[in-house]
């Protein structure tokens, strides 16, 4: 597996279980009277004419939104993984679906 495939299995395998871990955090925050989404109207300011932004809710724009940020924040978890130990989870998460597989 390259490592590019294998950083890319980790994010997705890190995501799902920081998620589901997080679960009732995120759904706090994400019903948080200040979080927003993408395309969301707050009705805080109109597009920028420099950017073609929409303005949001405090100034945040549709490009930085709370859900973009969220998952970036969710993200820079993974960095204090190094490239071997990413390898080795991916690498035996891979082999645990395989087992599963064949016993089911």
């Amino acid at each position: 597996m390259s490592s590019n495939s294998t950083s890319q299995a980790f994010q997705a395998f890190y995501l799902q279980h920081a998620t589901a871990e997080l679960a009732e955090d995120l759904d706090q925050l994400r019903t948080s009277a200040d979080f927003v989404l993408p395309g969301q109207d707050s009705g805080a300011g109109g597009a920028d004419g420099a950017t073609g932004k929409t303005g949001g809710k405090n100034g945040v724009t549709d490009t930085d939104n709370s859900l973009q940020l969220l998952i970036g924040a969710l993200r820079q978890g993974m960095a204090m993984f190094s490239a071997e130990d990413q390898a080795r989870v991916v690498g035996g998460a891979a082999a645990a679906s395989k087992d599963k597989n064949e016993s089911g």
